[in-house]
């Protein structure tokens, strides 16, 4: 924390602790001052401060960190200790770096700021000679960069004080204490001025390595405790506001040692908040979310609706998980009961539609946030975020000067200020509120520690400096990735003339498509968003941009070239990073189960095998294998890490209802629904649960009764179709059916059940429809275009089958049955060559699987080559003895050889899995007619005879059997 001084009725500072007892020691100050901390409003007596401030010369060490009074004897702030070895300075643990929020030099760095000191007096003078009538003096006699100077002065010359061989060159410069301290404040202040005054205007820079982040960890319940104290303490909170970055920490710690003294439900839910403020800064957002979630859970689900305090921790904690959808129906259905909003809720409200683009409801509620932006800092920033994304500049202009008047030390608005001077191309006005962004401890997060280098990188780089804008933007992309501003150079002309200045313009316009992608993908336009993906690396090929292509491909079904680019990017960082997790997703998507293996085994001795998001992948691994008590493994594994993974709650529910697990279904699905109350995916399969515990009418009354909270949605309306489709209401069910809108994204349920029906049904020109009718919502589902090719092939339309092949063929060639049918259309237009190399790929890319041995072994029966065809189907046969195919060929193979034992054998093998298919009945009773076995032989051709009344063999078979009976 840092402190203001008052004296002679003048303000000075804000100066850190350590500096107040410098400038008392020094009698820079006198000891009568008053002082007040910089969140405090009273000023008070020197006295008071007295037990911070050493005004003895104790060998006690004072700290700079502004948290250092927040902290308590667990969590206190850690600071650098040295070891000396051979002159060299080093860290205790990595773990203290990782806490540590003060940079501290290490010798060697200063023996070089020594040395350039000690090489610079001498030219000091003629420089400041030189110049002399250029050197604005308003400039050089600005208060604050006085004091800014004298601190950093005084900060060198403490550290130069305690190296004994570096002092008698500063004594050279000047003897008396007071007056070394303002020559060395002088000169560092000149030398500051005489490089802004140049053409690159640059503010000095310190980066520092090391942030704070939020310490947000569980609480235990104190069953006698002290009422009276714990209250006490929670009311020291209130000082503290509720949208700065530092206040909340301080909230945050007054709250939970509130707690150490009694479980007090109002500090629960002021800590949840805060705590859920508090999230975007979070260095383990996954782990805290979990913390704030047991926080809400002790408050109760029961009583989000029940006070307006409750209901606005639950919608801040929902929005800053990114449940946006469910801010929405959470506020929707909190508008029924109350019209009592706080200015918080209305905010995150108000951001959240704006994620998702509803902008009737935008329209709707706008008015509310503008009357109510002056109770709440996050009210203007949701405001300013909204004229941002109108481009609607001049009214961002004008409620930015609103907010600033209001909230003059909110880093929030000021980002938006910032933002809006830059593009305003008022550049200086910009870089003056830099300035002022930089005093208020903006570098205690890298979120803002990055918007400041990048908002640098454009000012240097509209003002022609590139050199330094280059180094700007690569300190602020590697704190983060996807930056804000520099996209502002995204509509430059790219200049060969100068290297620098088309290498900052390309990165800019790559990070603009990366955004625009995202964008796209999520509104279903998937051209442009593979468009703009492969705009963004012909830009600039920076791993984010490979990354960002390669998830596009991915979600476009586009398996093979995402692969690549997953692949691609791993060998470049050398090792098996956060990537790997999204490389093994892709290839378990795709089928390709060896490689996903190989991967596991590697990504098992690694401490990434502990996140939670590579468990739930292992599972959907193991899923697509149907070794479903493996999948359920890994899920369970998965949720502990992080039990508010919705995803995951509902997969272990539809993997339990599929097996008749209802009970285990329904908990599991209400975890779902409980963690993103406005998924209609969740509800809907509460609703197959509901109808196999208590019939298909309690499910559709269900579906129903929630009709309300989900009236822009078609998905219920669907559900309610299919289930009058099961329970045989054809009539009611086509009613429905004329509701559903064709271009519907919401619908691809509704076609995958309508193409799985009609298919049923033997009606293949209707299965055709609504799988074309899927394809359009839902491109990377290439089974559904496999079901596709086979409905064509059974109506013998082998051109529309082989398009369709070929279209996933070029989007993943190893896709499994893709090869296999290709080479079944092949083998059908009598190329068997052809036919035979994509059998061969079959095998090579699904070795475990029948398709391709089987497919193989028909084209070499084809070629008359038996023996060949036998070592394929006894492989095939290795990896599936009840494949139909395999089963059916084989049987007719060893018939045809005069095998008849083994083709009976085969031919009862595949009558036990499919009794259905009459034509095997009587290819077994020729069997058996061969064998000289007639008995048997009757039995399969009445069989036959019962399924196929008409059959063609009719007059062969009555024959057959008048001779035998």
């Amino acid at each position: 924390m840092k402190y203001y001084v008052k004296h002679n009725n003048e303000e000075l500072g804000p100066y850190r602790l350590d500096d107040i007892e410098s400038m008392l020691k020094k009698e820079l100050l006198p000891r009568f001052i008053k002082i007040k901390g910089e969140f405090e409003d009273e000023w008070k007596s020197l006295n008071d401060y007295t037990q911070h401030i050493n005004l003895n010369n104790s060998e006690e060490t004072l700290t700079n960190s502004v948290f250092k009074n927040l902290k308590n004897k667990k969590e206190a702030s850690k600071i650098f200790i040295k070891k000396q070895d051979n002159d060299e300075s080093e860290l205790v643990s990595s773990a203290d770096l990782n806490k540590t929020i003060i940079s501290v030099d290490t010798q060697k760095e200063l023996l070089r700021k020594t040395e350039k000191i000690k090489k610079n007096i001498d030219n000091t003078f003629k420089q400041l000679q030189n110049k002399k009538s250029s050197i604005d003096k308003t400039k050089f006699y600005d208060l604050e960069e006085f004091q800014d100077a004298l601190i950093e002065a005084e900060e060198t010359e403490d550290l130069l004080r305690k190296k004994r061989r570096d002092v008698d060159e500063v004594k050279k410069a000047a003897k008396d204490p007071v007056n070394r301290t303002l020559f060395l404040a002088i000169l560092l202040c000149m030398l500051g001025f005489l490089f802004i005054d140049t053409e690159e205007k640059k503010i000095e820079e310190v980066i520092k390595e090391e942030f704070y982040y939020p310490q947000i960890t569980d609480i235990q319940e104190v069953v006698n405790g002290n009422i009276d104290k714990s209250n006490s303490i929670a009311s020291r909170a209130k000082k503290f506001s509720f949208y700065k970055y530092e206040d909340l920490i301080r909230k945050s710690e007054v709250y939970k040692e509130s707690l150490d003294y009694f479980y007090n439900k109002d500090s629960i839910l002021n800590l949840a908040k805060t705590y859920s403020l508090l999230l975007p800064f979070s260095k383990e957002k996954s782990k805290d979310a979990n913390v704030i979630d047991s926080l809400l859970d002790v408050l109760g689900e029961d009583k989000i609706y029940k006070q307006p305090m409750n209901f606005e921790a639950w919608v801040i904690f929902y929005h800053n998980i990114g449940k946006h959808a469910a801010v929405k129906f959470l506020v929707n259905n909190y508008f029924k009961i109350s019209k009592k909003v706080t200015a918080l809720t209305l905010s995150f409200y108000f951001r959240s539609l704006q994620i998702l683009g509803n902008y009737e409801e935008i329209d709707e509620i706008k008015d509310q946030v503008i009357k109510s932006r002056k109770e709440s800092a996050y009210a203007y920033t949701s405001l300013l975020e909204y004229l941002l994304m109108e481009n609607r500049f001049r009214e961002y202009g004008d409620v930015f000067r609103d907010a600033y008047k209001n909230y003059p030390d909110s880093l929030e608005i000021l980002r938006h200020g910032v933002k809006f001077y830059i593009l305003e191309k008022s550049y200086d006005k910009a870089f003056d509120l830099l300035k002022n962004f930089k005093k208020r401890e903006f570098d205690h997060h890298q979120k803002y520690k990055a918007f400041y280098l990048e908002s640098m990188g454009v000012i240097s780089a509209m003002n022609g400096s590139f050199k330094d804008a280059k180094k700007y933007f690569d300190s602020a992309i590697a704190l983060n990735p996807e930056s804000e501003i520099v996209t502002s150079l995204s509509d430059l002309d790219v200049s060969d003339k100068y290297s620098e200045t088309s290498k900052l313009i390309n990165r800019s316009k790559s990070i603009d498509s990366i955004r625009k992608s995202k964008k796209y993908i999520k509104e279903k336009k998937f051209e442009q968003s593979l468009s703009a993906a492969i705009d963004a690396v012909d830009s600039h090929a920076s791993r984010e941009s490979k990354l960002n292509l390669a998830e596009i491909q991915k979600k476009l079904g586009f398996y093979g070239e995402a692969i690549k680019n997953f692949e691609k990017v791993q060998r470049e960082e050398k090792g098996l990073g956060g990537q790997s997790i999204n490389l093994l997703s892709t290839y378990v998507d795709s089928y390709q189960f060896k490689k996903a293996n190989e991967l596991i085994s590697k990504i098992n001795t690694m401490p990434l095998s502990s996140n939670s998001r590579y468990k739930e992948v292992v599972a959907d691994y193991h899923f697509k294998q149907e070794k479903y008590a493996k999948a359920l493994y890994w899920l369970n594994l998965s949720i502990k890490e992080n039990r508010i993974n919705d995803n995951v709650h509902y997969k272990i529910s539809q993997i339990r209802f599929d097996n008749g697990h209802i009970r285990e279904a329904k908990e599991r699905i209400l975890d779902a629904i409980k963690y993103d109350p406005s998924n209609i995916d969740y509800r809907i399969l509460y609703a197959k649960i509901i109808k196999e515990q208590d019939g298909v009418e309690t499910a559709i009354g269900y579906l129903r009764s929630i009709k309300k909270k989900f009236i822009e949605s078609t998905k219920i309306n669907n559900q309610i179709a299919i289930f009058y489709y099961e329970s045989g209401q054809i009539s009611s069910f086509e009613d429905l059916v004329k509701k559903v809108v064709i271009d519907d994204k919401e619908n691809e349920d509704f076609y995958l059940f309508m193409m799985n029906a009609a298919s049923m049904d033997e009606n293949d020109e209707t299965a055709i429809e609504y799988a074309k009718k899927y394809i359009l919502v839902n491109p990377a589902n290439h089974e559904v275009g496999v079901e596709l090719a086979k409905a064509y092939m059974r109506l013998l339309k082998f051109e529309d089958a082989e398009k369709t092949l070929l279209r996933i063929h070029s989007r993943i060639s190893s896709f499994p049955e893709v090869n296999s049918l290709l080479a079944q259309i092949y083998k059908n237009k009598g190329n068997l060559d052809k036919a035979e190399e994509y059998a061969k790929a079959e095998i090579e890319s699904n070795s475990r699987v029948t398709y391709g041995y089987v497919e193989l072994a028909k084209i070499m029966i084809k070629k008359e080559n038996y023996g060949g065809a036998a070592l394929q189907l006894e492989k095939a046969k290795r990896y599936d003895s009840e494949d139909m195919e395999m089963l059916k060929t084989f049987a007719r193979l060893k018939a045809r050889s005069g095998q008849l034992p083994d083709a009976a054998k085969l031919f009862e093998k595949a009558l036990e899995v499919d009794g259905d298919e009459h034509f095997l009945y009587f290819e077994l009773g020729e069997v058996y007619k061969n064998m000289g076995k007639s008995k048997e032989a009757v039995v399969k051709y009445k069989a036959y005879l019962e399924l196929f009344p008409d059959a063609p063999e009719k007059d062969e078979i009555l024959s057959f059997l008048k001779l035998v009976e």
